[in-house]
This record gives structure tokens, C-alpha cells and sequence, in this order.
């Protein structure tokens, strides 16, 4: 088994991640000969922490198949003697721990050492196999955290790689896991170190890469609770809603929704929401469930418009099928949306509230 540890200097991190990371957390990323962990296997763990003022990344390498054992124990071994509480991965919930999980399943009788060694950071009801020692933290699985507000970010795919250069960070490698493989198999018989350096490089630049990725938490925000700076209404029968945000995103957010507009920039937000004045239009669903009444302009279910003369009615279309209200004062003491111009300055929290829960 190889091993080999790099730094970084925390100064080439977003603002934002520092926000979110601790010298207790651990980043986790593991390469593997393919899909199934019951027909591959492990051959590179990267793990990443904070020690200081510097990000450090440690890989194991497997140099053939009874190598896997070893990657697997001096992972376990890390993770127990550093006491690290939480677990950072990316996708990891799906591929990264199962496949981790099942490997040690394979090697237990071998792993069994480490783990005992490592039992005080184990509950009394972990009767597991070796990698308990993971299940024993808090996991924060980046793909799964970003993955709600992933419209936020103009990109057609939402790989690691994909949320990367929304953040401007260039990689030098240019390999997905994929396509390694082959190069693995080549480095286990040949021993090259250029196909060392092409391994090691991909699994480094993930791990220090998820170091950046988790500043996109801060976009994480808006769903929670925000600091109204000021309020203005605008000729345009709009209303302009200035808030601040505790922690800077690490890049602008533009969205356009038909119930308003949001724009983030580092630690300033801003929401332009419509002012609704007057009758307001609830559309039914099912429009095919519904007559149209000509004569009354308006629209009955079929359960009750099969009683009235044909010649007075017909299917309604999808845009007659609504009902006409309009907004009592107290309406936004409850649920908001729309906006209600004679009492948005009251709640103008709650409504801000509300179009940042759809957004």
C-alpha cells in the first residue's frame, strides 16, 4: 500500500466554507475497480480535514488486490485516532458508504483489530460490521444538501465536477472514475509512476474539491430564517424587499418566478414581489371535469352541470376553470401566497417567508 499526504493553505477557500467547516470533520471519497462492491473493489481512499490554517488530504493506494485490506484499515485507523464526529462526502450516501460498508463486511475477520482498537467512538449498540466507526458520526452528504436548491445553478448536470466549475475552480485532471479503472489495472501490473500520479490526482482534486463545494450551503439560507433590511413598493405594483444573509454565497443567484424574482449576492439579498390588487383567480384542476355556463360565465362540475340544458353549456377549457376571490386582510396570517397589498406591510416577514419557501 502507497501513501501520500498534501496541503493546502485554507486562504484558497471560499468565504463561505469556512463558515461551514471544523477541525472535527472528515472528507471522505473512495475510487473503485466499478459499480457492484460485490464484484470490485476498493483501491484509493482520499480523507481531507482542517489542521490549522491547512487542508490536509491523505490517499491510500492499493498496488494490487491484497493491498484492499490494508486501504481499508489505515482508513478505519485515521478516522477512529483523529476522533473525527462528522462525515463529508458527495453522493455518499448512495455509492461511497454502502461500497465502503461492504468491503469491510468482505475483510472483517482482518479489520477486526482496528475496530476494537476503535470501540470508545462506537455506541454500546453498534454490533455492526468494521465500518460502524462511519456510522458512529453525522454525515453531510453534499449532493444530497445541494441537490433541493440545484435550480438555482445554470448548469444541465449536477456532478461534482459540474458544481466545481460554477465555482471557478480549474482541475488539472481530466479523468472521470470511469475511465481510471482501466488505468488502475494497468498501474497494478506495470507500476508507472505516471499512472500513480493520473490516480492520485483525480481522488486529491475531489476531496480538496469538496472543501469548496460546501460553501454552497450558504445558498442554503433563504429557506431558513433572513434579517429584512428595508421595504419599498415601486410604481410597478411591485414590492422590493431588501434582507441580509449570516453567511456570504460564494457566487449571485438570479431566479425569475412568476410569483417574484430573487437576487443573492455575498451576504445581500434581495426579493421583488407583486402586488395583487382586487378579484384573484384559483384555477381548478381537471378542467375536463367541468362545464362552462354561457350564459353565467362561469364554471360547475360535470356532477352537478349535467342537470342544465346543452344548450347552455360545453367543456370547459383549461383557462375559464377557476373561481374568483378576493383576499380578505387577515389572509396572510396564515399561509402566503399571493401578496396582498392592504396588509403586506404588517407581514412582510411571513410573506418574504413564503415566496423564499417556493423560490
Amino acid at each position: 500500500m502507497l501513501t501520500f499526504t498534501y496541503e493546502r493553505s485554507i486562504s484558497e477557500l471560499p468565504e463561505a466554507s469556512l463558515f461551514y467547516l471544523n477541525e472535527e470533520m472528515l472528507f471522505f471519497d473512495l475510487e473503485t475497480t466499478g459499480l457492484s462492491a460485490s464484484r470490485n473493489r476498493i483501491y484509493l481512499v482520499g480523507l481531507g480535514w482542517l489542521e490549522g490554517d491547512q487542508v490536509i488530504v491523505r490517499q491510500y493506494l492499493a498496488e494490487d488486490a491484497s493491498d484492499e485490506a490494508s486501504v481499508l484499515a489505515a482508513t478505519l485507523s485515521l478516522a477512529s485516532e483523529k476522533r473525527f464526529t462528522a462525515l463529508a462526502t458527495f453522493n455518499g450516501t448512495t455509492f461511497d458508504l454502502p461500497f465502503f460498508e461492504k468491503r469491510c463486511e468482505k475483510h472483517a475477520a482482518v479489520l477486526e483489530d482496528v475496530v476494537f482498537a476503535a470501540c470508545d467512538v462506537c455506541s454500546d449498540s453498534d454490533t455492526g460490521s468494521s465500518s460502524r466507526i462511519f456510522s458512529a458520526m453525522d454525515h453531510l452528504d453534499l449532493y444530497r444538501q445541494i441537490h433541493p436548491i440545484r435550480h438555482f445553478f445554470p448548469m444541465e448536470h449536477f456532478r461534482q465536477k459540474d458544481y466545481e466549475k460554477l465555482l471557478g475552480i480549474g482541475r488539472e485532471d481530466q479523468y472521470d472514475g470511469g475511465k481510471l479503472v482501466s488505468v488502475y489495472h494497468r498501474f497494478e501490473k506495470t507500476k508507472k509512476q505516471a499512472d500513480c500520479d493520473l490516480l492520485c490526482l483525480h481522488n486529491k482534486e475531489d476531496v480538496f474539491g469538496m472543501f469548496h463545494l460546501i460553501s454552497l450551503l450558504a445558498c442554503l439560507q433563504v429557506k431558513e430564517e433572513v434579517s429584512i433590511d428595508s421595504l419599498q413598493v415601486t410604481s410597478a405594483n411591485e414590492v422590493s424587499v431588501r434582507f441580509r444573509l449570516e453567511v456570504p454565497v460564494p457566487i449571485s443567484i438570479r431566479q425569475l418566478k412568476t410569483t417574484g424574482s430573487l437576487l443573492l449576492r455575498k451576504t445581500s439579498g434581495l426579493a421583488v414581489l407583486p402586488l395583487y390588487k382586487g378579484a384573484l383567480r384559483c384555477y381548478l384542476p381537471n378542467p375536463k371535469d367541468y362545464f362552462y355556463l354561457t350564459a353565467e360565465d362561469t364554471v360547475v362540475h360535470k356532477s352537478v352541470g349535467q342537470f342544465v340544458d346543452p344548450a347552455f353549456r360545453r367543456k370547459a377549457e383549461p383557462e375559464e376553470c377557476y373561481t374568483e376571490f378576493v383576499l380578505p386582510a387577515e389572509y396572510l396570517d396564515g399561509e402566503v401566497h399571493p401578496y396582498c397589498e392592504n396588509s403586506l406591510f404588517e407581514n412582510v416577514e411571513k410573506a418574504l417567508e413564503g415566496f423564499l419557501r417556493q423560490v
